[in-house]
């Protein structure tokens, strides 16, 4: 069977490096518009996932910086300093290993949270939404109450492995949020925790789960 995930990320290390080349032999100077999605994915012939996604990886190593309703372009700096950016891209084997593993714990969780979850719990998953929605986007506040919504769920589950597992990948898991939130992203977020929170109140388990699941694709394909 195909891997879709892998399928996607490489994808996306395809449009980074088209993005790359074109602004190291200067097709876009610094301080120059790049071209936008529709046209990216129309040159590239790739989803419009791939191309957001090789941009947000830009943006976050300091090579590109997006302006809503005008576009997005290179950062204005010497293209010395943005050559060095280039080098500190996130290796995107480690995001697909990363997802690939939050997919196998977190979505299988959703299903065993449901079954389990207590009252307690659902009133902690309720503050941590509630904190959520009330945090400044971006901050460490949202990202910690983000995380602490997570880690409810998989303490539902009362199992001690399924727990451990996540806390030796938590700061990883972290770091990729600082990395990659963007509004849109955030908003979404927001709307998909709601959603699951839901579901594990109706404790359906099958919902909850395929929630976890659009809400981890979009996490890493999808800002």
């Amino acid at each position: 069977m195909t891997n879709l995930a892998v399928e996607r990320v490489n994808v996306t290390e395809q449009v980074i490096e088209y993005l790359k080349t074109n602004i190291q032999r200067g097709v876009w100077k610094p301080g120059e518009k790049i071209a936008s999605e529709n046209e990216l994915t129309n040159i590239l012939s790739v989803s419009r996932a791939s191309v957001r996604h090789a941009i947000q990886q830009l943006i976050a190593v300091g090579v590109l910086e997006s302006y809503q309703g005008k576009g997005t372009f290179v950062k204005s700096m010497p293209i010395d300093f943005i050559n060095e950016n280039f080098d500190h891209l996130y290796v995107n084997a480690e995001i697909l290993q990363l997802m690939e593993f939050r997919q196998i714990i977190e979505v299988a969780s959703c299903k065993l949270a449901a079954e389990r979850i207590t009252e307690e719990g659902l009133r902690n998953m309720e503050f941590y939404y509630s904190k959520m929605k009330q945090a400044p986007k971006f901050s460490g506040e949202f990202i910690r109450n983000d995380m602490e919504f997570h880690m409810e769920i998989l303490r539902a589950t009362k199992n001690n492995m399924v727990i451990r597992s996540m806390e030796h990948v938590i700061q990883e898991v972290e770091k990729q949020q600082e990395l990659y939130n963007t509004e849109a992203g955030v908003k979404r977020a927001i709307r998909y925790h709601g959603e699951i929170l839901e579901a594990l109140r109706r404790s359906d388990g099958e919902r909850a789960a395929e929630v976890m699941v659009a809400h981890l694709s979009e996490v890493y394909f999808s800002k």
